[in-house]
């Protein structure tokens, strides 16, 4: 059983909930937030859904940048944060991309949805247009120095393709652990290995870690 004890919003989510605890959704994401736990830095969770990473790394880090768009699992994680009573956990409405501004993402009609700047291949979703921000500029209105971030986990649905390549030069300068999710169902056989070259060009150490999406843990 995984150490996760938090009330839910809803049945959805506490049924979903129990997967967790009892290890039966990505438990290899669980064992990762535990590996970089640290309680004097900030952990950044981008693409946070409805918040089952957030609020497992409330307990671990001394601060949480989290990041979600979409209207329907936003409106649960911010819930779940408030019925949980967790105060460090900083949620901003905006997804992460190459600009600071508007972008025209594509929504599932769901309130467990999946929400992504690429269309996923042979499916009609809506589009939406959010607002969007850089991972510099989250920094400046977060107040979080590059020193005090323990992790970055990022978790996009195929946006890893414009978000990477716009954070290169702060994470090859920074060297902060990123685990990252890449998609193939967003992105061409170009794109994925385009972005795993980006990735082992940043980082001495691109680990493979066993999950539902090829996930790499990225160290120097």
């Amino acid at each position: 059983m995984l150490n996760f004890n938090f009330k839910s919003c809803d049945l959805e989510s506490e049924n979903f909930w129990n997967l967790i605890k009892n290890k039966k959704w990505e438990p290899e994401t669980f064992e990762i937030l535990d590996r970089y736990k640290n309680p004097d830095l900030a952990y950044i969770d981008i693409g946070s859904w409805i918040g089952p990473t957030v609020l497992y790394a409330s307990e671990r880090y001394k601060k949480v940048i989290s990041l979600e768009v979409d209207p329907g699992p936003l409106s649960k994680l911010k819930e779940n944060i408030s019925i949980n009573k967790i105060s460090n956990v900083d949620v901003y409405e905006k997804a992460l991309f190459n600009k600071t501004g508007k972008a025209s993402f594509f929504s599932r009609s769901s309130s467990m949805s999946t929400f992504s700047n690429k269309n996923p291949k042979n499916q009609e979703e809506k589009i939406i247009n959010v607002d969007t921000i850089t991972f510099e500029d989250l920094l400046t209105k977060s107040k979080v120095s590059p020193s005090n971030i323990a992790l970055i986990k990022i978790d996009i649905e195929g946006g890893e393709i414009n978000v990477i390549p716009s954070m290169k030069n702060f994470l090859t300068h920074h060297g902060v652990p990123l685990y990252i999710s890449l998609h193939p169902m967003f992105l061409d056989d170009k794109e994925f290995n385009y972005l795993k070259s980006e990735l082992h060009s940043i980082y001495n150490n691109v680990e493979d870690v066993e999950g539902k999406h090829p996930e790499f843990i990225c160290h120097n």
